[in-house]
């Protein structure tokens, strides 16, 4: 015990503690892999509620679904210094991943009074919650696409709503959709007729390659479609049907592509 003196000189006995802080973690989340028997898994960090653990179980395939509180999981030891764990109401499987996080409330349930005495350990337990939070937020954020240090950009950009088969690439400043049935919008093409001849695109713009003579190289580097044959086919109408004097020089051998 020890005696504190209140400055209206009357004295009050305060039972001493050990001071509690919230140590600087050198994780956030724990993963661990299945092997259909185990169920208990730890959490080795201080959590304040059974709902501010997150589980995330993730398949063979790499795809990962949000586990439920009482229906797929239990959690025990909530608010003690060294953790706790969560309990699988199924064991996962061979193969498959359980990933552990916390998720700290941001919630505010400390209220101050004035000329009211207010216990040390609901002050603590209060700061304990938002340097939790405050925690949290820094691993999602160090998880999470930034632009470089230095970068021209004002803001960080937005993504556009996600559409099946289609890609994000770069409109000016801004992330766009776009599919690729669609093409790159305005492409501007060379200004020498492209019949028979391969054209390399850069941007949305493009040129035919240089010299007469038609090389491999040049070739594979203007491959831009994923059917392959047809390109092919339609390529080798665009060859000189008999053997180049040029070695390394693509040529149509009776509708199989060689090189000399």
């Amino acid at each position: 015990m020890k005696f504190e003196t209140l400055l209206c000189g009357g004295v009050f006995l305060r039972e001493e503690s050990d001071p509690m802080t919230v140590s600087v973690p050198s994780q956030l989340i724990y993963a661990y892999s299945g092997d259909g028997s185990v169920q208990v898994f730890a959490y080795p960090l201080r959590f304040l509620a059974d709902s501010e653990l997150v589980v995330i179980l993730q398949d063979t395939d790499g795809n990962q679904v949000q586990q439920t509180l009482g229906v797929d999981y239990t959690v025990s030891d909530a608010g003690e210094d060294a953790g706790g764990s969560v309990t699988m109401l199924t064991a996962p499987a061979t193969g498959e991943k359980l990933y552990i996080f916390r998720d700290t409330s941001p919630t505010q349930s400390l209220d101050l009074e004035d000329a009211v005495r207010t216990p040390a350990q609901s002050v603590e337990d209060q700061l304990d919650r938002l340097t939790m939070v405050e925690q949290d937020h820094v691993g999602l954020l160090k998880r999470a696409v930034k632009i470089q240090v230095g970068s021209s950009l004002s803001e960080g950009p937005v993504l556009p709503e996600p559409k099946d088969g289609e890609f994000l690439y770069w409109e000016g400043d801004k992330l766009a959709n776009h599919s690729l049935d669609g093409g790159l919008g305005n492409v501007v093409g060379p200004d020498a007729s492209t019949d028979g001849e391969i054209v390399v695109m850069s941007g949305t713009s493009g040129k035919v390659i240089e010299g007469s003579g038609k090389k491999l190289s040049d070739f594979a580097n203007a491959v831009q479609s994923d059917d392959l044959n047809d390109l092919i086919a339609s390529y080798l109408t665009s060859l000189p049907t008999s053997l180049p004097d040029t070695a390394g020089v693509l040529w149509n051998n009776g509708g199989v592509l060689s090189i000399s």
